[in-house]
Order: C-alpha cells, then sequence, then structure tokens
C-alpha cells in the first residue's frame, strides 16, 4: 500500500518518513508525488482541516493520505491565532511569529504571561 503525504513541508515529511518506514510500499510527499493541489483550509479546527486536506488527496490520487494542520495558540490571545496561525501577521510579515507574540504578550495589562502552546493535530 502506498501513501500520500498531503504536505510540501521538508521537516514534516523526513519525520513522517521516518516513523511510518517499512508500514508502506511508499511513502511520498505531494512533490515527489507530482501533485500540485492545494487545499482551502476553511474549518474551524485543527483537525477539519487535516481531515479535509486528507480526504481531498485521497479522492485526487485514489491512495491513502496522511495530512495535518498546525499552529500555534496563545492562551493570554484566548487561544489565537489558532488556525489563522498562519496568517495571523496579515499580508506583510513584518516579524517573525515568535517575536510577533513577544510584541503582542508585551502589551496585555496581565501580572501573569501566558505560555504558548503548540498545537499539531496529525489525521
Amino acid at each position: 500500500m502506498d501513501l500520500i503525504i498531503a504536505s510540501n513541508n521538508a521537516h514534516k515529511i523526513y519525520e513522517i518518513k521516518k516513523i511510518l518506514a517499512g508500514r508502506f510500499d511508499s511513502i511520498r510527499s505531494l512533490r515527489e508525488a507530482g501533485i500540485e493541489h492545494e487545499t482551502v483550509e476553511d474549518g474551524t479546527t485543527f483537525l477539519e482541516n487535516a481531515r479535509k486536506k486528507a480526504r481531498e488527496i485521497c479522492e485526487l490520487t485514489g491512495m491513502c493520505a496522511l495530512a495535518d494542520d498546525s499552529g500555534i495558540s496563545a492562551d493570554a490571545l484566548g487561544g489565537a491565532p489558532g488556525i489563522f496561525s498562519a496568517r495571523y501577521a496579515g499580508l506583510l510579515l513584518l516579524y517573525p511569529m515568535i517575536e510577533l507574540f513577544e510584541t503582542i504578550l508585551k502589551t496585555i495589562e496581565s501580572n501573569i504571561i501566558s505560555q504558548l502552546l503548540y498545537q499539531n493535530q496529525i489525521l
């Protein structure tokens, strides 16, 4: 059985291949499989977006597909940016994500600085 990883993120692909080595006849990324497809991530959770990506690639290829969606959620921001992490800084990314969060957190009037949580849903 073959597996398509619905990602072109080299680090994710490397890690997934390492974990699943020997369990599939082949494990390929979208790029390695010659697939050019971008899923519209319009779900309300990381899990919904991951399911949508996996389903679309499975329907497109007829093969098993594995997808994920991930982002950063900050307690002090009510869980934001969450599923909007990649778009949180707007169209002009002036700061790397961590620097942006540090700037935002410094403006919050509180004695408690909430810890940034990295959430990663894999399907």
